[in-house]
């Protein structure tokens, strides 16, 4: 009777420190309905998975934030976690849009044996267009960069002209879509004011 009772008492015990082990784990990295496919949440930054992202997004910021402060708050990385990116053949791209006429294109791909990301930039500025414009070549790597530099033109001396949020006007919009078949992994890292909207329905 009582090596059953101990029996009993080890099977509860080894339930709750599994229960327990798994809850840890998994309140690690918030996910968020169907985007638990390509981004999570992690010690307040948000973190999108570039390589695996198939949908156009909107990212939702306080009106207060400048150009600038977004381009340095936005930073790019490549996860090693599973193994360094060796994929030399193809490419990633990206678009951050402000509005039709204005927005910035990154091309992440290999270039003379190192994994980089050009970031090109499109606006009107006092009646001169700026188009394709490349202003930064980041080196990718375990370490976060960010999308800011001082030969950026686009938003430089003039306010960006960004699109407001329809459903809380203290807040400002941008969108950002992703395309591109490169075997490696391609993060985007976005700080605390961030928020995320899918144009595809989300389900818990």
């Amino acid at each position: 009777m009582i090596c059953w009772m101990v029996a009993q008492m080890m099977n509860q015990l080894h339930l709750f420190l599994l229960l327990l082990f798994t809850l840890s784990f998994v309140g690690s990295i918030d996910y968020h309905g169907n985007q638990r496919f390509w981004t999570s949440v992690n010690n307040g930054k948000t973190n999108i998975g570039l390589h695996v992202l198939t949908e156009p997004i909107e990212l939702f910021f306080p009106k207060n934030k400048t150009f600038a402060q977004l381009a340095s708050d936005i930073k790019l990385y490549s996860s090693a976690g599973n193994g360094q990116c060796k994929d030399t053949t193809h490419s990633l791209n990206f678009t951050l849009t402000v509005t039709e006429q204005s927005y910035n294109i990154g091309q992440i791909k290999f270039d003379f044996g190192d994994l980089m990301a050009f970031l090109y930039e499109t606006c009107v500025l006092n009646g001169n267009e700026y188009k394709g414009r490349k202003y930064i070549s980041l080196q990718m790597g375990d370490n976060p960069v960010n999308l800011e530099n001082p030969g950026r033109r686009c938003f430089k001396n003039v306010a960006a002209s960004f699109q407001v949020y329809d459903k809380d006007t203290s807040k400002h919009v941008m969108k950002l879509e992703a395309s591109g078949s490169i075997e490696c992994q391609i993060f985007m890292e976005l700080v605390f004011y961030f928020s995320i909207y899918s144009f595809l329905p989300v389900y818990f």
